[in-house]
């Protein structure tokens, strides 16, 4: 991108294919791809950073990213979605400070949705978020982004209502 090489693995960038899956970064990890900005997730920010009291934000190391903010952590208070533009390095961020979303709708406003009646895909995801909750599965947070894109597309495909999104997105991700 813009000249710029990228490697974006899920957990570790090294050789093995448990590695890149479920391998964790350490603070003094650098790229082991000279010219290359490793982009990685699973190991969330806030332990190698230790700022528990803040908003989760992207990690920047020696040629490594880490943009895993804790957003799969229902118990982390500071949690949030992480998302790096790689053409010109930006970040954006999804909840966070008490992990409701910005411009959230009051309980009031919430439109209710019946959650046995929902679009296929949408209900694959939901089933498979709680059956991860309830199993407090370390892939939780594959599953919640997995669910926040089928929010998403419902509601931009017009299969639920904007109110209906932000009820699932309060009621399960924030």
């Amino acid at each position: 991108m813009g000249g710029q090489r990228f490697h974006l693995v899920h957990g570790y960038p090294g050789e093995g294919h448990e590695t890149r899956i479920w391998g964790r970064v350490e603070p003094d990890n650098r790229s082991p791809f000279p010219d290359t900005i490793c982009i990685v997730g699973h190991t969330p920010t806030v332990f190698l950073t230790d700022g528990h009291d803040e908003d989760f934000s992207i990690w920047h190391g020696d040629g490594i990213l880490d943009i895993d903010c804790g957003c799969g952590s229902m118990k982390a208070a500071h949690r949030r979605l992480a998302c790096l533009r790689l053409d010109d390095m930006a970040e954006f961020y999804v909840g966070g400070s008490g992990c409701g979303e910005s411009g959230s709708l009051s309980s009031e406003e919430l439109e209710p949705l019946d959650e046995q009646d929902m679009p296929a895909s949408l209900q694959r995801d939901l089933d498979s978020y709680r059956k991860g909750m309830a199993e407090n599965v370390s892939y939780l947070d594959c599953l919640w982004c997995e669910l926040y894109g089928s929010i998403n597309s419902a509601q931009w495909s017009g299969e639920i209502s904007e109110a209906q999104a932000h009820y699932l997105r309060e009621k399960y991700l924030f």
